[in-house]
């Protein structure tokens, strides 16, 4: 008992200037006591930038914190934090981060803070980072832990159960402390981080992708799985929703302007292989009539293939649901009747698309024409006026539907061309390979 009394003693001299007027628990004697010189590390979803508030809390053996803790800044864009001349203080310590960060995904700063955690054990190493990975098994360990699972079995298995419902492959030896991965390294564990930061962000704004993380984290806690159907479906629209890609590109360039080096890593399999693979569907609070005052809704029908000619695209949005329908073809074989109340945007270059964007309680309802092309575009003849449809992109229409900025609902047309078309032969995917007279 003496021993203890005198540790505590001691680590109370050494925090004598860190809040000790607001201590919760002592130190158990179970710690280690660590002489630390600095703590430093980078916070990222995107990165974290100037002006972040860094705050490191002492924690008991039982994850508790002891009220010592230390604060400073991020004091530039790169997300990059130090906190010097800390002293002896317990193994255990809590991370906690708050601040605005580069979204990755809309290439810009956040529109309002988000705040993400890290718990890490000094004496494995004082460079720890706080990330989406880190946040997300924070309440799963505290859980752990509080069952008896000591604080390393504890983060591996949080960890690997997050991989799990990302289906991220965790067979491999470079698995280590999520604190330890980095968006601006090239290991598969770099990879996986910054495959489950997009995953989260998706098109989301900072606050409901803040509410999406905090979500997911409290679902996990006690089983480590994914119960909420819902959530599941929001990760699987934003995964199939974002470009790896572009989102890659834009870390490269983020970075080479704040002049860091950085090898962002390749994690486009990563999202792709969660998006085909996981067990979610995607869900929606939006309805889908059969028909609108133009005709059939082109967004209730099954089929991959419709004739050309006039649909209604119709969506009855519920009270606080914001939608955006994405409509985009490469030669725009599309068309709409511009009406009072027709919500749409300028045409993009790009990718060759429009949105349409509403904000719910709201029925749709636009008058859409798909394009009839010329006949000799799309057969090839063959013998006595029999001819096959030839695979070609200029009868190509992708609509997306987005709600409250997660995908719920993808569809590709091909617009056919023939009255004679049958209803088996639109619902048939090798249609091309199909003989019609």
């Amino acid at each position: 008992m003496k021993k203890s009394i005198l540790l505590i003693g001691v680590a109370a001299l050494a925090f004598g200037a860190c809040n000790d007027k607001d201590k919760t628990n002592e130190l158990n004697g179970d710690e280690k006591l660590v002489d630390v010189t600095s703590i430093s590390g980078n916070v990222q979803k995107g990165p974290f930038i100037n002006g972040t508030s860094v705050r490191v809390a002492e924690l008991n053996s039982a994850l508790q914190q002891t009220g010592r803790s230390f604060e400073t800044q991020i004091a530039d864009n790169s997300g990059a934090f130090e906190l010097k001349s800390v002293g002896r203080l317990s193994q255990y310590v809590e991370l906690h981060a708050n601040g605005y960060y580069y979204n990755e995904v809309k290439d810009d700063v956040s529109e309002s803070q988000l705040s993400l955690y890290a718990l890490t054990d000094l004496s494995s190493g004082t460079t720890p980072n706080i990330n989406v990975l880190t946040t997300l098994e924070r309440p799963r360990v505290e859980y752990l832990t509080s069952g008896g699972t000591s604080f390393a079995d504890a983060k591996s298995q949080a960890q690997a159960e997050i991989f799990d419902i990302f289906k991220i492959d965790h067979d491999f030896s470079w698995l280590e402390g999520s604190e330890r991965f980095n968006i601006a390294s090239s290991g598969q564990g770099d990879a996986a981080l910054l495959a489950v930061s997009a995953i989260m962000q998706g098109n989301l704004t900072a606050g409901a992708a803040s509410e999406l993380i905090a979500n997911v984290a409290s679902d996990i806690r006690t089983d480590g799985k994914l119960d909420d159907a819902k959530l599941g479906s929001k990760l699987k629209g934003n995964a199939m929703a974002i470009n790896p890609d572009e989102i890659r590109a834009n870390l490269a360039n983020r970075y080479k302007e704040l002049g860091v080096e950085a090898a962002v890593p390749d994690f486009g399999g990563i999202v792709r292989n969660f998006a085909a693979k996981t067990e979610f569907e995607l869900q929606s609070n939006l309805e889908f009539p059969s028909k609108g005052e133009f005709g059939k809704n082109v967004l209730a029908i099954n089929d991959t293939a419709c004739m050309y000619g006039g649909y209604s695209m119709a969506v009855k949005v519920p009270a606080g649901t914001e939608l955006d329908i994405k409509v985009s073809s490469p030669m725009r074989c599309w068309s709409f009747e511009v009406l009072p109340g027709v919500n749409y945007s300028t045409w993009n270059e790009e990718d060759h698309s429009r949105h349409f964007r509403y904000s719910g309680p709201c029925t749709v309802d636009i008058h859409l024409l798909l394009s009839k092309v010329e006949r000799s575009e799309i057969y090839d003849w063959i013998g006595d006026n029999k001819h096959v449809v030839k695979e070609f992109e200029n009868n190509k229409v992708k609509f997306e539907v987005f709600e409250n900025g997660v995908l719920t609902m993808a569809k590709n047309f091909t617009i056919l061309q023939e009255e004679t078309c049958t209803e088996d032969f639109t619902k048939d995917e090798n249609y091309p390979n199909h003989e019609i007279k």
